[in-house]
């Protein structure tokens, strides 16, 4: 019998992808694309479980014959460290897709001023 238990945080500054341009043009911006900031990893996995246990026997002389089973678990990201995108080309970068949507958390975080 085998379990073990993981915990742990990743965070980057970059998104995979095969090319440059495609890296650039999918990472989730809410202001410039050029300005890299640090979010948590596609590879984040807060948590995961494995446990394993084999089970051995001779059914036939000298030879043995085993059978396993493997358990694996881990959840998905967090919805608290989701973000949310336009569809769309919101600030005219070229890229549909990447721009990030503020969702406020409660209403002081709502400003709304007169534009003169």
């Amino acid at each position: 019998m085998n379990a073990s238990y993981t915990r742990q945080k990743a965070t980057d500054a970059t998104i995979t992808g095969s090319t440059a341009f495609t890296m650039w043009g999918a990472r989730p911006t809410g202001t410039n694309p050029n300005n890299f900031e640090e979010g948590l990893s596609n590879f984040y996995l807060p948590h995961r479980i494995i446990a394993s246990v084999n089970y051995g026997k001779e059914l036939i002389k000298n030879t043995r014959t085993s059978i396993g089973l493997l358990y694996e678990a881990s959840p998905n990201i967090p919805l608290s460290s989701l973000s949310y995108t336009y569809g769309g080309d919101l600030n005219n970068d070229g890229f549909n897709g990447n721009d990030i949507i503020f969702v406020p958390k409660d209403a002081s975080q709502i400003k709304l001023t007169n534009a003169v």
